[in-house]
């Protein structure tokens, strides 16, 4: 994990980002996985959003919160964002975040 320090010196950083959307009742949790934890020269970086959903209101609160979310983080990194985005119950089901050794950003 080459990029150990650029995570945690940006986490607080991706942190005010999640906290600025305003979809906190999503109770969200954004990993980062993939080539930004071990390049030295990423082109881009894999975020994943899981999020509480109770219905559409909650989906549609996720697509805005992802979109802010997707501003800042290329205004921060300079880099492209690619999202998977799930909810609660799909994460538990596929274990994405364990698959692929996904680093916990938020909270």
């Amino acid at each position: 994990m080459k990029n150990s320090g650029h995570i945690w010196h940006r986490k607080k950083r991706i942190a005010t980002s999640v906290e600025t959307s305003g979809e906190h009742d999503l109770d969200p949790r954004i990993y980062v996985f993939g080539s930004w934890l071990w390049s030295l020269a990423p082109r881009d970086i894999d975020l994943l959003i899981v999020y509480r959903s109770t219905g559409i209101d909650d989906i549609l609160n996720a697509v805005r919160m992802r979109e802010q979310l997707r501003q800042n983080v290329q205004a921060l990194l300079g880099l492209q964002v690619h999202f998977v985005t799930l909810t609660q119950s799909e994460e538990t089901q596929l274990q994405f975040a364990a698959d692929t050794r996904a680093v916990m950003l938020y909270p």
